[in-house]
């Protein structure tokens, strides 16, 4: 799937971070991004466009809830749908192990290393 076709959706309550990956992934050819503070911002997101979404970027700790309860919710709706986790802790520590379709960042990364984990999934 080419940048263009690929629709993300952005999980991430710090705005600064939220506006930098936003411009990061525009910058590398994703126009298809939107953006949210919580989870239920996300969850209003994904049911308005239909569950459209190919890929969930979300940080892992949001004010108001953890993000692998969300996970799950999505992934009865899209089982295929690709998530990359962003935290300052370690995948070991998250214990979301044996998830292929999970990818973690570990906070803090170059725009770099975002852009090929988005490439990757």
């Amino acid at each position: 799937m080419s940048p263009a076709g690929c629709h993300i959706l952005v999980l991430e309550d710090d705005p600064a971070i939220a506006a930098l990956i936003e411009a990061t992934l525009r910058g590398a050819g994703f126009c298809n991004v939107r953006t949210s503070s919580s989870i239920s911002g996300a969850r209003q997101c994904w049911h308005a466009q239909l569950g459209k979404f190919d890929i969930l970027l979300s940080d892992f700790s949001l004010p108001d809830g953890c993000a692998p309860d969300f996970i799950e919710e999505l992934k009865r709706y899209k089982p295929e749908l690709k998530v990359i986790l962003m935290s300052g802790f370690s995948e070991e520590d998250l214990r979301m192990e044996n998830n292929p379709s999970l990818t973690v960042l570990q906070k803090p990364f170059p725009p770099s290393e975002l852009v090929e984990a988005i490439m990757a999934a």
